[in-house]
């Protein structure tokens, strides 16, 4: 079955007769070779994960024995290679990841290109904004820059020189200052969670004054300033 054709299916629990919610996204494992999970939206907008193996049935609707198969989503966006462009080691260009095709259980069989391309997840390396596609073992440590070594002659040590006389505090380094007003309008890249796993915002999220009270609240606000972008 094609992976893309699971996303807006409904989810159906037997045992409690319920819509539980609706797929909106799929979970993979490290290496992209399997889809390890389901992520679920029900009708308040909370966000649940149903592992692929807790799944009874899909068809035009995927079932599950009961509720209990579900999990509060409590992760961070998954890297995903849908949409990601795929190059090789020559330069050539093999179009966008679009679709995969997986089998019942959830193992993927192979990547499909909008050019065409069955790629196999084998041969394929997440690069953070594109995959590269290769035959051969992948490792991104060789591609890493070389350093010059150093010699200990040409280390050269500075040593600070201050009068008796000076105060202590002159010498310190100033405390680093932020304004919380500044984060008004930006965006958060990852979910923040606050004291007992309460989430001050999501993901993909405007910052609100909200925000910035909720996250001086449970002393995150250091952390909204490094997600903010």
């Amino acid at each position: 079955m094609n992976l893309t054709n699971l996303f807006g299916k409904q989810v159906f629990a037997i045992y409690e007769g319920e819509i539980v919610g609706t797929v909106v996204e799929a979970i993979y494992n490290a290496d992209f070779s399997k889809i390890v999970s389901l992520k679920i939206s029900d009708a308040d907008e909370m966000e649940f994960e149903i592992k692929f193996s807790n799944v009874k049935a899909i068809n035009d609707c995927v079932i599950i024995a009961n509720k209990s198969k579900l999990k509060f989503f409590l992760g961070k966006p998954a890297n995903s290679p849908l949409f990601k462009p795929v190059i090789d080691q020559d330069a050539k260009h093999y179009g966008k990841i679009i679709d995969c095709v997986i089998n019942n259980s959830g193992k993927i069989e192979h990547f499909l290109t909008d050019t065409n391309q069955k790629l196999a997840p084998t041969n394929l390396y997440f690069r953070k904004s594109f995959l590269y596609y290769s035959t051969q073992a992948f490792k991104a440590k060789n591609y890493r820059p070389k350093q010059k070594a150093t010699t200990p002659a040409e280390i050269q040590v500075n040593v600070l020189q201050f009068e008796k006389s000076m105060p202590k505090s002159d010498f310190a380094p100033s405390r680093l200052q932020y304004n919380p007003s500044s984060l008004l309008g930006k965006i958060a890249k990852d979910t923040l969670f606050g004291i007992n796993n309460e989430i001050i915002i999501k993901a993909n999220q405007v910052i609100t004054e909200k925000t910035i009270d909720d996250a001086s609240r449970h002393n995150r606000l250091n952390q909204l300033f490094f997600l903010a972008v």
